[in-house]
């Protein structure tokens, strides 16, 4: 769904976009300095085509740049910290992940523009009779230059600000932070989990105002499908300001 560009674009500006995406993006990473630092470099390349909008709708009036297709073809470093004592449900550690995108046409893209991401995670080990945990995460995404639609940061989706339908707020920057508290049962295969967080996009980093903030809350449920690796199917309700949503999946959300 498409509402517009900003972080104040309103419900009833809802319209369809399908688009079709293929997505590569190898990272090669070498251990270094630290046992849990890893550095390197790789490249990424996405796709968009087949794109499929309403001729009489907002992105057909707007036309931005991409709109239509887009291919993004860029070179990327990366920094890597991963202290987590299971990567797919964690008990304790840091998460730290870093990239920066210089994306050019004599790549073979469409568009020039560089994209910064970071994604940082900690974990608390807070009940040991039960292995209940307290997990943080802090997301950003910010880009500059000739910017195609598909490289905006899209906010809402089952991963972080969950309550919102992924893309229900649209710009060129993303900055969002959420809390979960995973309640685990001994000898069981079942758990609780509430979690809430804020976050918003804009486009520059002057019009960031917490004022804006969006907040989010919601619970969950978990039921462990194998033990030895702590993997979790997972069912979680969210709730944003104007809408609610429903997620199931197989691991954590972060």
């Amino acid at each position: 769904m498409y509402y517009g560009i900003g972080n104040d674009t309103p419900k009833s500006a809802e319209e369809q976009y399908d688009y079709y995406q293929f997505l590569l993006e190898p990272i090669f990473l070498k251990q270094m300095f630290h046992k849990y630092l890893f550095i390197g470099a790789g490249f990424r390349y996405n796709h968009i085509f087949k794109t499929e909008i309403d001729p009489n709708g907002l992105i057909a009036i707007e036309q931005r740049n991409g709109f239509d297709g887009s291919t993004s073809v860029g070179a990327e470093v990366a920094v890597l910290f991963d202290s987590r004592s299971n990567i797919l449900n964690s008990h304790d550690g840091w998460y730290f992940e870093f990239t920066h995108g210089l994306y050019d046409k004599v790549l073979g893209g469409t568009n020039k523009f560089n994209l910064t991401r970071f994604d940082l995670r900690h974990y608390f080990d807070v009940s040991v009779k039960n292995d209940d945990v307290l997990a943080f995460q802090v997301r950003g995404q910010f880009a500059r230059q000739d910017l195609p639609f598909s490289e905006y940061s899209f906010f809402g989706g089952s991963e972080i600000m969950r309550g919102y339908q992924e893309g229900r707020f649209v710009d060129r920057d993303l900055l969002a932070t959420q809390v979960e508290y995973r309640k685990n049962f001994k000898d069981s295969r079942w758990g609780l989990v509430g979690f809430a967080g804020t976050g918003d996009v804009y486009h520059n980093v002057k019009d960031f105002q917490f004022k804006n903030l969006k907040p989010n809350y919601g619970f969950g449920a978990r039921f462990s499908i194998d033990k030895a690796e702590n993997l979790n199917l997972r069912f979680d309700v969210g709730f944003g300001k104007d809408k609610s949503g429903f997620y199931l999946g197989i691991a954590e959300a972060f």
